[in-house]
């Protein structure tokens, strides 16, 4: 039976690293197959080539485009922007609708300018604080269309900020290679992209959503504070006050962080509900509450334990029964093992110099602790002192 196990794994093993070759080939050849691709666009706008960060210009009736290539390495392109100036008297970002803009969308937390055009509709969502302008700038067919065929061509996003429109492009969502046909195509649909911007509009509202710029600032302010609250408290308490069971602390802090994490995200639901981009503000709020509250609760009663406990000290002297060492970049850290007087038969570590680390003798060595019950219950060590003879 304990055969047919380890073949079990070997073989599961061995397909998990063939099919993560397989991958990392394909995503090589890919890869390289469109970086070539956008080099040899590089090379059809200007005469030196690909160069990183470089932008090359290009004019199509009468309107100049400029082309930008980022990429981490001076070598290998990685994507690719495409701007041109359109004032504008507002602002959005479409891109491809994903599973997850449904989802908010049917759950009312994110709501999105619909154009009536089901194809359109159901492809792009459009990410706008200027509603209004938005609308009247997408009831023209022809900019719909153009849209949507520079989704189609591989494009992730068309922004239009108030001064330029841009399209960005990055290698996995190449659809065709890029051609001076293709270019040209291109900068036709930004072209009608740019033309007839709507300058006479009302701009629209949605029912309950009144100053959402305070409530936005109000909700990521909370999380803030909670975050850098959580970051200071949970350095004061490893550094003057750490428990000696941090893994009972930190299940018990749990019962106070997680309701309060609750609370801001209803909160936040609540205030910022009702824009395009209110899914992805929560998110982003989310993390940012996740790790503060978690942070939080655990540096915070880790100091509230340690700071307010006024208990006796009390001294415990052990026998040191391991010593060892580990080396992280530019460091090395020696630990010392001893016997644990919490837990009968288990063991305790405390961190010493290299001198005193030396020096200890596995077995014969004591080390005495000082330690106090702590306000909340969970017992926190003031220091040890390596009783060397």
């Amino acid at each position: 039976m304990d055969g047919t196990v380890e073949i079990i794994i070997i073989t599961m093993a061995m397909l998990l690293i063939l099919f993560l070759i397989f991958l990392i080939s394909w995503l090589w050849v890919v890869v390289s197959r469109q970086q070539k691709n956008l080099k040899r666009v590089a090379g059809i706008l200007g005469p030196k080539g690909f160069v990183a960060g470089h932008i090359y210009k290009t004019v199509f009736k009468d309107r100049t485009f400029h082309f930008t290539f980022g990429g981490r390495s001076k070598k290998f392109p990685f994507e690719l922007s495409i701007f041109t100036e359109c004032p504008a008297p507002g602002a959005f970002r479409i891109i491809r609708e994903r599973k997850v803009d449904r989802l908010f969308k049917r759950l009312r937390v994110s709501v999105e300018i619909q154009t009536g055009d089901d194809l359109f509709d159901d492809t792009c969502f459009i990410l706008t604080e200027s509603p209004g302008f938005t609308k009247a700038y997408l009831k023209s067919s022809a900019k719909r269309r153009s849209i949507l065929r520079l989704l189609q061509t591989g494009f992730t996003e068309i922004k239009l900020d108030g001064d330029k429109l841009s399209a960005e492009w990055r290698p996995l969502n190449l659809k065709a290679e890029l051609t001076p046909a293709m270019l040209e195509q291109i900068t036709g649909w930004m072209t009608e992209l740019t033309d007839q911007i709507p300058s006479h509009f009302a701009e629209s509202t949605v029912p309950g959503l009144h100053n959402w710029k305070w409530k936005r600032k109000a909700v990521f302010s909370l999380a803030s504070v909670v975050l850098v609250a959580g970051i200071v408290t949970a350095i004061w308490s490893s550094a003057f006050c750490w428990p000696m069971d941090p893994r009972r602390l930190f299940f018990d802090s749990l019962n106070f962080s997680l309701p309060a994490l609750l609370v801001l995200m209803v909160l936040a639901v609540m205030l910022l509900k009702g824009r395009s981009s209110s899914h992805v503000e929560l998110g982003i709020v989310a993390g940012m509450a996740l790790i503060g509250f978690i942070l939080a609760g655990l540096g915070g009663e880790a100091t509230i334990n340690g700071e307010l406990d006024k208990a006796p000290i009390a001294t415990h002297t052990v026998k040191i029964v391991h010593k060892y060492k580990w080396t992280t970049k530019g460091s090395t850290n020696y630990t010392v093992v001893m016997e644990s007087w919490r837990i009968p038969g288990g063991t305790e570590e405390v961190r010493c110099n290299r001198s005193v680390w030396e020096a200890v003798q596995p077995g014969v060595t004591r080390i005495a602790c000082d330690t106090r019950p702590g306000k909340l219950g969970f017992e926190w060590l003031l220091g040890c002192n390596i009783l060397l003879e």
